[in-house]
This record gives structure tokens, sequence and C-alpha cells, in this order.
């Protein structure tokens, strides 16, 4: 059987930049029903972007990057991880700006590259929460970040 859609990177080849467009709806609080429309570019970015963040021992790194800058090694420890495993999420982070880092002699510390990131991971967290509750699979006094409750 065909793929009749393709891959994103090929549909963006067969299109110019804002030339083909779709409507998504707008994102925000006060969602009314609105639709914006949206460049398949941008969308093809985001969902890059998503795939990034699609990996439990990824969100775990920026959990304990929100709280503080942190160098490899306190990330490694804290993780209770290799040192190479966590260099290359550290890299696929770092290579989306997910993160961003600066050097102290041999020492490498690690920030968030944008603090609204973990607004959205805690907005996306509430909403897998609430759906839990709805079924029944949690508690509803569970707070956003009762990750273990989960």
């Amino acid at each position: 059987m065909r793929n009749t859609h393709g891959s994103a990177s090929m549909q963006l080849q067969n299109h110019v930049a804002g030339q083909h467009l779709s409507s998504i709806p707008a994102p925000g609080p006060r969602y009314v029903g609105v639709m914006q429309p949206v460049n398949q570019e941008v969308l093809a970015m985001q969902a890059e972007f998503f795939r990034v963040l699609a990996n439990p021992k990824r969100l775990m790194i920026l959990a304990l990057l929100a709280k503080r800058e942190m160098s490899v090694g306190e990330i490694v420890e804290a993780l209770d991880s290799k040192l190479a495993n966590i260099s290359q999420h550290m890299r696929v982070l770092r290579d989306q700006n997910v993160v961003a880092r600066r050097k102290e002699g041999q020492v490498v510390f690690y920030r968030l590259g944008d603090q609204r990131l973990m607004d959205a991971c805690h907005l996306i967290r509430e909403i897998l929460l609430g759906d839990l509750r709805r079924r029944g699979r949690i508690a509803t006094g569970a707070a956003p970040d009762d990750a273990a409750a989960v």
C-alpha cells in the first residue's frame, strides 16, 4: 500500500514556504473556535519539537533544569544514569534549542532555553491528569506534579 500523504519533509519540498496554508484552531486559554492559517513548515517544526520532547528521560531532565542550572555530572547523578546516555539526550535537546549551555573550565552547565516550555509541560500534564481522573485511574486530589500517582 502506497503512502499518499508522504513525509513532512517531502510535503515541504513540494510547497513554496507560505504558499500552502492550513487552518488549525488558534491556541490560548480563551479558545473560541477562531481559525488561523499556519504554514506547513511551522507545523513540521512543531512536530519535530514534540518528537524531541517525547522521551521520558528528556522530560525528567527538563524537570530538573526547571529548578536550576545544572552540570552534566549533576544531571547524571540525579537521574542515576550513565554519562554517555545523558550526553546523548543533552545533544538532542541542545540541537532543538530546548536547553542552553555554558562552559566553566571543563564543566558544562545546562539551563532551559525558554522557561515557557515548563508552562507548556505543566499544562499538558494537567490535561492528562484530568483525563485519568475522568476515567477513575487517579485520585481527584492529585496535583499536576504527582508523577508518581500516574
